[in-house]
């Protein structure tokens, strides 16, 4: 039960079937977890959420498995769709049998934010930081062979709640550019293969021959990516601090000064006498 001043009730009905809802707008402050040693790298699929690498399994390999809830749902689906169609338009039973359509959808929903909910809250409290792909899924899901199983697996959200748990228990998350050769880039020595098809799961490198499994070696490379990206072995950050950019610079905008700017030629000669 979240405790708090409140700022508002709301007081709903869902059409897919949960029933009345209550909202309460509560104004509440981040719970800090104590500090976490481990560290993850996440590496998304559609049939698992995540296979990791490193985290509470001390280096260890661990997937969040996908339970799928569309797909196991996907039958009756299709003969409440059947049975819609069939009846009449604008009729009662037609009206009885979309409301079932509905219901069903909102089940599937509610059981897969539930699960996302559980499963990332685990990866915030046993990892200090979170590294993620910073997916296109719009572009993904063009492809309509694995449409279905991106929008089963709902990736956007579950990176969302992981940010947003994140934030309130004082965690870190990092989103690894999606132009990393993450998938063919052997984790041990560096090399980067030419051509990673996807119906290519195991693989060996040509260089050192170490064998790696596409998924695991993916999360280790996204796991060092991330870390080489919030900082180098000293401490402090790679990028460089965001600051204001002056008048002196190039390709900046000089700054006005009440007694005017000088023109180049004068500016130079200021220059030369300095």
């Amino acid at each position: 039960m979240v405790e708090g001043p409140a700022f508002g009730t709301v007081v709903g009905y869902d059409l897919a079937g949960a029933g009345w809802e209550v909202l309460r707008v509560v104004r509440c402050r981040g719970a800090a977890q104590p500090a976490a040693t481990g560290r993850a790298g996440s590496r998304a699929r559609p049939r698992d959420y995540s296979p990791g690498n490193r985290g509470r399994h001390h280096g260890r390999r661990f997937d969040v498995a996908n339970p799928k809830h569309l797909a196991s749902r996907l039958r009756k689906l299709h003969r409440l769709e059947r049975e819609k169609h069939r009846r009449m338009s604008c009729s009662s039973n037609r009206t009885k049998t979309r409301h079932k359509v509905a219901i069903l959808h909102g089940k599937v929903a509610r059981a897969r934010r539930d699960y996302q909910h559980k499963q990332a809250l685990a990866s915030v409290r046993d990892n200090q930081a979170v590294y993620v792909e910073d997916l296109n899924i719009i572009g993904m899901v063009r492809n309509h062979r694995l449409a279905r199983a991106i929008h089963d697996a709902g990736w956007s959200q579950f990176v969302r709640l992981i940010e947003e748990k994140a934030e309130y228990h004082g965690r870190t998350v990092l989103k690894v550019s999606r132009w990393l050769p993450s998938s063919k880039t052997c984790s041990g020595c560096g090399h980067v293969a030419d051509a990673m098809p996807l119906r290519i799961r195991e693989w060996a490198c040509l260089a050192c021959g170490e064998a790696h499994d596409r998924d695991h070696n993916a999360a280790r490379n996204i796991l060092a990516a991330g870390r080489a990206e919030r900082g180098n072995a000293c401490g402090a950050l790679v990028r460089p601090s965001t600051e204001e950019a002056r008048g002196d610079e190039t390709g900046s905008s000089q700054t006005w000064r009440p007694g005017g700017n000088p023109r180049p030629r004068q500016r130079a000669r200021q220059v030369l006498l300095a």
